[in-house]
Formats: structure tokens, C-alpha cells, sequence
């Protein structure tokens, strides 16, 4: 806000908060001394110190109404922000992730078995991923270490031969 616009909002709160009850008051105790030839005119008053008021207060609900707007368009560019932050993280989490269970994947698929911690593992970072938006890739990545043999099987396999 401008300074002038501070100095006309502090002018026109004193003037809607002491000025306009002040002057009312005043007219009510002075209303048995007012003329007679003067009362008349007491409605034009009125009607004008009611006039003075509205302007005022709707000024006045201008200048808050733009304060708002500005409030709340600050706060949509900082929820904004935050979820480009949030979408940010989200996708490095996933990065970090995939590459954990990539891991995992291409050194059991080298070896050709799995062990119970490796599954168990595995199986903790794609339920992470697929809850995180994971992709199709996983998926397809997960059949096939499902399919690999545990280390019990895969000996057995071997030994046969």
C-alpha cells in the first residue's frame, strides 16, 4: 500500500469511528436548543451524514477487497510453488527408487537367484514406487525378478547338473 493510501485509511477510520458517532450524539443532546424553523432540516441530515458513511464504508471495502485479492494471490503462487517442489521431490524419490530396485534386479538377474532379503527388499521398494506413480517399466521388471529362483532352488537346479 501507498503512504498516502495508509494516511486516507487512518482519516477515514477516525472519521467512521469517533467523527460521524461524535457529531450524531451531538446533534441528539443538541436537538432541544435547534430551532424550530431548523428541524426541518434534520432528515437532510441525516440522509446526508448517512450518504457520507456509505461512500466512506465502501471505499473503505475497496481498498480491503484489493488487499485480499493481493493476499490471496500471493498465497496461490506460493501453493503453487510448493507443489512444483512437491512434484520435484516426488520424482527424485522415484529416481532414487528405481535406481535402488535396479540394483537389486541386475544383480540377481547376474547371479541368476534371488535370497529372501532381496526379495523382501525389492518388494518394499516397488510397493514405494508403484504408490509413488511408479511405471509400466517396473511392472515388467518385477514379473521377471518374481520369476528368478531363490537361492535354495537355484542350487538345486545346479547340483543336478
Amino acid at each position: 500500500m501507498i503512504p498516502l493510501q495508509k494516511h486516507i485509511k487512518r482519516i477515514i477510520d477516525a472519521v467512521i469511528g469517533w467523527a460521524v458517532p461524535a457529531v450524531c450524539a451531538a446533534a441528539l443532546l443538541l436537538w432541544k436548543d435547534v430551532p424550530e424553523e431548523v428541524k426541518h432540516y434534520w432528515p437532510l441530515l441525516v440522509v446526508a451524514l448517512v450518504a457520507l458513511c456509505d461512500s466512506v464504508a465502501t471505499w473503505r471495502n475497496r481498498q480491503d477487497i484489493r488487499e485480499l485479492r493481493a493476499i490471496h494471490a500471493a498465497a496461490d503462487a506460493r501453493e503453487e510453488a510448493m507443489q512444483q517442489r512437491d512434484e520435484i521431490i516426488a520424482k527424485a524419490f522415484r529416481a532414487m527408487l528405481d535406481d535402488s530396485m535396479g540394483a537389486i534386479y541386475a544383480a540377481c538377474v547376474a547371479r541368476g537367484y534371488t535370497t529372501e532379503d532381496e526379495r523382501r527388499r525389492y518388494s518394499r521398494l516397488d510397493s514405494a514406487y508403484t504408490a509413488n506413480g511408479g511405471n509400466g517399466e517396473a511392472v515388467r521388471r518385477k514379473k521377471h525378478f518374481d520369476a528368478l529362483p531363490d537361492e535354495d532352488e537355484w542350487k538345486a537346479l545346479h547340483k543336478e547338473d
